[in-house]
């Protein structure tokens, strides 16, 4: 799913949680995109700097929504932010960090996870226990999907009204 979804949701854990920084909890719901995306970003727009001037933004634009990253780092990045191993070792790090937020700050970045396993497909299917397994279960991709932006918007917007 999108950015501002994950945000969302991670302010609705924190509300539901009696959190009370839900800045925090929208951060650490959107951490594995953030972290895992700059590579992505940063590799896409070196290859679209190869192009004239002229064409630098419909390049960026089309190098953008190719959804194929750029190469294996850019790929491992990603994966690696996405994996379930990943968010063990921010919870332990959370534990000690924030010691009275840790559990709801590590929910929002496994929300996050979760989210993403029926939302994506192709190279940026989530992959739960990279490096040490790279199986993953293709999803729908959300974006060319408006029936499941659809269903999960529904569903975050119920969710807020029960919590209300």
């Amino acid at each position: 799913m999108d950015v501002l979804y994950h945000a969302l949701t991670g302010i609705a854990i924190s509300k539901s949680m009696g959190g009370t920084d839900p800045a925090l909890a929208a951060a650490a719901a959107v951490l594995p995109d953030i972290v895992g995306t700059i590579p992505f970003y940063y590799y896409k727009i070196q290859q679209a700097r190869q192009s004239p001037p002229a064409a630098f933004v419909p390049s960026l634009f089309a190098l953008l929504t190719s959804s194929k990253f750029a190469n294996a780092t850019d790929a491992a990045s990603y994966h690696i932010t996405h994996s379930l191993f990943t968010a063990l070792g921010l919870t332990i790090l959370a534990y000690f960090i924030f010691p009275n937020s840790w559990h709801i700050l590590s929910l929002c970045y496994i929300s996050h996870i979760l989210i993403d396993i029926p939302t994506h497909d192709g190279e940026f299917a989530t992959r739960m226990f990279y490096p040490w397994n790279t199986r993953f279960q293709y999803g729908k991709n959300w974006a060319k999907s408006w029936r499941m932006s659809l269903a999960f918007w529904l569903y975050l917007g119920s969710y807020y009204l029960l919590i209300s």
